[in-house]
């Protein structure tokens, strides 16, 4: 066998044991979602952001993204509605509203 011969069944063996290692590689876990709130656990960061007491909490899943919506008394005139993110808890928006729902 010459050098080229040679050469060319190493550089074969190589991508064979290659592509078969990465073969036998688990696959990548899949991202992990966030854990999705209770309620609860909305009313208390609404509260907290909003520092102001609930008056009332909805879960609106008609959007892509699923919200709670709660609305506090926070000593002002009209109602602070607070938006959270019903997975992980970020406050998306908060508004006042006119006290006419």
């Amino acid at each position: 066998m010459n050098r080229l011969t040679l050469a060319t069944a190493a550089a074969v063996a190589a991508l064979l044991s290659f592509s078969t290692l990465a073969q036998a590689q688990p696959p990548a876990p899949a991202p992990q979602q966030k854990p999705r709130l209770t309620m609860a656990q909305a009313v208390v960061i609404a509260e907290f952001m909003g520092q102001g007491r609930a008056l009332r909490a909805r879960l609106d899943e008609r959007a892509s993204v699923p919200v709670y919506e709660v609305t506090l008394k926070d000593g002002e005139k009209q109602p602070l509605k607070v938006t959270l993110a019903a997975y992980g808890g970020e406050v998306v928006a908060s508004e006042r509203k006119d006290g006419h729902d």
